[in-house]
């Protein structure tokens, strides 16, 4: 568990270690995990008193210097515990002082002389034959559930086909294979010109609000983005409000994008998180899509923010270190130097006053990419409209008109059973604390 102090403390080495570096450190009696947040050369505290870094447990940073100066500030913004805001943004494998690089699951294929040899030239060797057949008919690499269809044990097997050179083990370190794209290609001319006034600035900080009404095509145009953005190289983090967006939005980036695609959310076990981690870490990951704590990800080579629904409460952390992913978003693109695009049908009062200062440009798509009317919306003021035990009598009549059409009725309820406010609908009498007359 992280200590709960806010302020750093000094230790001494033989030489400086690099910042976002796990070291080894004695702290009172015990021994702990920390990270080296800052070289100095002389302290405050008298040399004679400051204890000695035990080990050095990285040859490279886990919290790029870039990130490291985003979590500094949310530890300063949010008066949080520095060490808290660090440990939040590190893979409980990562905290716990094991290796960077996770063990991947592995996959079994022919080599090159593999595919070149005969099965006969395996002689009395029945179990290895069998195996390589097995390899041979398959035609891919293959993981061990697939391999466990064979009736007789086969690890002793791929063994010996791997000393004789005929087997290779493939670590499934990518989240998917390369394909092609599937981009839409006929955007209508407000998508176009969103596009373009973001890709006009791909190389320097600009916050964009893409303010575009349901079904105006806002993901379109984060796939154009982003596809420009891989062709450059880079990588990009689409943030999404909820766990239940991301696999339906996954398999669409995948498809339309073609490339390796990587979920971060809390739903993820320990093993998955420090997977997907460590895949935004070396650049294997070229597309991130994750719930609030994926702004903390350390990508190698990260070149645009998307946050989808931008106004939605999810974004924020109530719990522990409190913080909100869309103003650490947009800290972390502006010490990077990087677009950021704030996607919604409905921006949020922040995001309307940021625009209206000139802190962020309005991209409008006022109208459907489809030909689908928008709906229609009543608003039924019930100081003025009959109603049925809270219910106006317009949408009871209404409902039984699409009852009697055959067709489906849906109703929100806000806050099942909560009212702020006692009020008589009749004559606007409104109940009064008699104690605090209000």
């Amino acid at each position: 568990m992280p200590i709960k102090y806010r302020e750093l403390f000094d230790y001494v080495y033989d030489s400086p270690v690099p910042k976002g570096t796990r070291v080894r450190i004695p702290f009172g009696r015990a021994r702990m995990l920390g990270i080296v947040v800052n070289n100095i050369e002389h302290s405050e505290i008298d040399s004679e008193k400051l204890r000695k870094i035990s080990a050095v447990l990285d040859t490279e940073p886990v919290i790029p210097e870039l990130l490291l100066q985003t979590l500094l500030w949310v530890a300063r913004y949010y008066q949080q515990p520095i060490g808290e805001v660090l440990s939040t943004a590190l893979p409980l494998v990562i905290r716990q002082g094991r290796p960077q690089v996770p063990k991947f699951d592995v996959m079994y294929k022919l080599s090159r002389e593999g595919l070149e040899t005969q099965a006969d030239s395996l002689g009395r060797a029945r179990v290895q034959k069998q195996v390589f057949e097995f390899l041979t008919t398959k035609k891919t690499a293959l993981n061990a559930t697939e391999m466990n269809q064979l009736e007789r044990s086969w690890k002793n097997a791929i063994k010996e086909l791997r000393t004789k050179g005929l087997v290779e083990v493939v670590p499934v370190d990518h989240v998917s294979d390369i394909g092609e794209m599937h981009l839409i290609e006929d955007l209508t001319e407000q998508q176009k010109q969103a596009k373009d006034q973001v890709l006009s600035s791909l190389d320097e900080y600009r916050c964009h609000l893409l303010h575009g009404v349901t079904g105006s095509g806002k993901t379109e145009v984060y796939l154009h983005i982003i596809a420009k953005v891989l062709e450059h190289g880079g990588q990009a983090l689409l943030l999404v409000p909820e766990i239940g967006l991301s696999p339906q939005l996954e398999q669409r980036v995948q498809y339309a994008l073609g490339v390796a695609v990587s979920s971060f959310h809390s739903g993820l076990t320990n093993a998955q998180r420090h997977k997907a981690w460590w895949l935004a870490s070396s650049g294997k990951a070229r597309v991130v899509i994750g719930t609030r704590s994926a702004v903390f990800l350390p990508f190698q080579n990260l070149k645009l923010i998307v946050i989808d629904e931008e106004h939605d409460s999810s974004f924020k952390q109530q719990e522990r270190v409190r913080y909100h992913a869309r103003s650490v978003a947009l800290h972390r693109a502006s010490t990077i130097g990087i677009p950021i695009i704030l996607g919604t049908a409905t921006p949020s009062l922040e995001s309307i006053h940021a625009a209206r200062q000139n802190r962020a440009h309005t991209l409008m798509l006022p109208h459907r990419a489809t030909d689908v009317e928008m709906p229609k919306v009543r608003l039924i003021d019930l100081t003025h409209a009959a109603t049925v035990d809270g219910v106006s009598v317009t949408l009871i009549e209404q409902i039984k008109n699409r009852i009697m059409a055959g067709e489906q009725s849906l109703i929100f309820i806000n806050r099942r059973g909560y009212a702020p406010v006692v009020v008589c609908i009749g004559c606007r009498w409104t109940a009064v604390c008699e104690s605090c007359d209000s």
